[in-house]
């Protein structure tokens, strides 16, 4: 049994955004059937022994129109769940003091404060500050190539699809402002502010259950 329970409050709301992930490539099914994949997305990125193309093409495989921002989004999900054991180990061990529901579904509200919940949704990828080191070596990227997937047609600067296919996304260069920093890459004309607002945006509607709602979302 390798159905993961969440022990903690920042855990367990990561890994409803997880579940929510999952419904809106899997439609709906079965609880029990959304987190026996979600498990398995999780095994996926905690592998080890797994390289980060390997890492990706493992869950693509669960999730066939996985792309590179939703698996950044799944990266950053896997490293919030930090309680996972595969095979159950120490699931019925929650830390003292904890009194948590152990029936996590999909779409569970929480009594959270407005931090809290303002926290779920745009904290899962944004947590961790990079410094500007970092920041400047993700500018410099060669490689890149025109797209117009996001902003209402406007170009956007990915890399290329040759390259996409040989190294996949590295897991090392998702951080806080990732998704930010590839659309001030693609929108050279935005400001700072305005492309974390976009990415929120774009998080937003990645949450969304229904597949072709969040396509809606992130084509307008």
């Amino acid at each position: 049994d390798t159905i993961s329970q969440p022990k903690t409050k920042e855990t367990r709301a990561a890994y409803e955004v997880l579940l929510s992930t999952v419904q809106s490539q899997f439609g709906d099914q079965p609880d029990d059937v959304l987190r026996g994949a979600a498990d398995e997305l999780l095994i996926a990125l905690k592998d080890e022994g797994m390289t980060d193309p390997q890492r990706q093409q493992a869950c693509a495989a669960l999730m066939p129109r996985l792309d590179k921002a939703r698996f950044a989004q799944l990266v950053a999900l896997g490293k919030r769940i930090t309680d996972f054991t595969p095979g159950g180990e120490g699931k019925d061990e929650p830390q003292e003091g904890q009194d948590l529901d152990d029936d996590v579904g999909v779409a569970v509200e929480f009594e959270d404060d407005e931090e809290d919940e303002a926290d779920e949704r745009t904290g899962m990828v944004t947590e961790v500050m990079s410094d500007e080191d970092a920041d400047e070596e993700e500018r410099d990227e060669p490689g890149p190539r025109r797209s117009a997937a996001l902003g209402g047609g406007e170009a956007m600067d990915v890399e290329g699809a040759d390259d996409d296919a040989d190294e996949g996304l590295a897991v090392q260069s998702i951080d806080a402002y990732w998704l930010q920093r590839e659309l001030e890459k693609a929108f050279p004309g935005k400001q700072a502010a305005e492309c974390q607002a976009l990415a929120e945006e774009v998080l937003g509607a990645l949450e969304e259950t229904d597949a072709r709602e969040a396509e809606n979302k992130l084509v307008l």
